[in-house]
């Protein structure tokens, strides 16, 4: 049997940016200790490989604590009699990864940085053969379809695929900007028994031999759930993929409805702990949560100051144990009858039937639907849900620069 770990998308050296300097080092170290708890988990497993699937680095700046922690790990897998195969991304494109050199030449260190298209026969830890093939990223902005140039199976041995590409039918978080684009169906052709692809952060099955593993660890709010890789099993013709977590801090989105028992501050924060309690209470690891907040509300006034919002964040993240909270007001709109406000005879209220009849409109919603304006994978009824969310939020924006302060029916 042939046992690899399949991992991509690591970005050792994202930098968190626009995190505050608390939360910032926390998701650094994160990143690494997943790493760490991804290398033990193989060398525990006595697993024959590793896969990494493009983006170990998310850029070349690494500082010596960090190509300390990263080269160690991969050494202990190499002493492990472990293989890595690592084939390069858009982040960490050929020549951009030099503090790898020095085990480039490790005879179980497996590397695919250019633009040919490699094959190799590796053992695993019973003496199983299998094939291997894979190809990088010679620059940060590959184009081609180089997966079309990768041979088809043929003989009888394991064969394993590897390479950080775009396939347009999978799911994705958001629009990302498509590198090495292949369709599903060139990877199919080729009758792999296993196809580890990188680049999407979303951890999914394509197909039963071909899959994104995701990244290790979540990067952002649009990164939720959990995170890690899958365990690749080849045994007799036969592929079993297991994901398996490695991440140490997971992001998680809710949406609370501003209901009319939510008249101040005592009673939000309930229904906040409540929504955010249900779904940490039963892991391990620490959380970084966004609230959104939506719906018409009495609190309209006060939830648009800025004091009032830190202190809810603060005060919710100290009593739930997150690691960061951020509350999110866009979605809330004045305590006004959007119905009566229809009724009367003004422009607004000719903006608010015409956003209506937009929404209602059969013919007007497939012509939006052939617009490049979703992100890739959606259906038509997922698309239908993404416009009546926009005019929503135009709805909500129109309503609340137009209506004054004090008005309330």
């Amino acid at each position: 049997m042939i046992r690899v770990l399949h991992l991509s998308d690591l970005h050792l050296n994202t930098g968190f940016g626009s995190k505050k300097q608390s939360v910032r080092e926390s998701l650094k170290e994160a990143l690494l200790n997943a790493f760490e708890k991804s290398a033990k988990y193989a060398i525990v497993n006595q697993l024959d490989a590793v896969i990494i699937a493009g983006d170990l680095f998310d850029n070349d700046n690494i500082n010596f604590h960090m190509e300390k922690r990263i080269l160690r790990n991969i050494q202990l897998l190499l002493d492990s009699d472990i293989d890595i195969i690592y084939s390069s991304g858009n982040h960490d494109p050929m020549d951009t990864t030099d503090i790898l050199n020095a085990i480039k030449t490790h005879h179980r260190f497996h590397v695919f940085e250019s633009d040919e298209i490699t094959t190799k026969v590796l053992y695993s830890k019973d003496g199983t053969p299998y094939q291997l093939v894979g190809c990088g990223h010679k620059s940060k902005g590959e184009k081609r379809n180089l997966i079309k140039k990768y041979p088809i199976k043929n003989n009888s041995l394991p064969w394993i695929g590897v390479a950080h590409a775009s396939v347009p039918s999978a799911r994705t978080i958001s629009e990302k900007e498509s590198y090495m684009p292949t369709a599903l169906s060139d990877i199919e052709i080729l009758d792999y028994d296993y196809f580890a692809l990188g680049h999407i952060h979303i951890r999914q099955m394509l197909t039963s031999k071909i899959a994104y593993s995701g990244n290790i660890q979540g990067l952002s709010i649009k990164e939720t759930g959990k995170k890690g890789g899958y365990l690749i099993e080849l045994d007799m013709n036969l592929t079993n993929v297991i994901p398996v977590d490695f991440h140490e801090i997971e992001w998680a989105f809710f949406e609370l409805d501003l209901t009319s028992d939510i008249t101040d501050s005592e009673s939000l924060s309930e229904k906040i702990s409540n929504l955010v309690t249900d779904y940490v209470s039963s892991s391990d690891v620490k959380f970084i949560c966004r609230i959104a907040l939506k719906g018409r509300t009495v609190l309209y006034k006060e939830l648009k100051e800025t004091s009032n919002i830190s202190f809810l964040e603060d005060d919710l993240c100290n009593e739930l144990d997150l690691l960061d909270l951020e509350i999110r007001t866009d979605g809330i709109t004045k305590n006004v009858d959007l119905e009566a406000l229809k009724r009367e005879e003004t422009v607004l209220s000719y903006a608010l039937n015409q956003l209506e009849n937009y929404s209602e409109s059969l013919e007007l919603m497939r012509r939006m639907y052939a617009l490049p304006i979703f992100p890739r994978g959606m259906t038509e009824s997922e698309k239908k849900d993404f416009i009546l969310s926009k005019l929503k939020k135009v709805q909500n924006e129109i309503v609340n620069r137009m209506v004054r302060n004090d008005y309330d029916y």
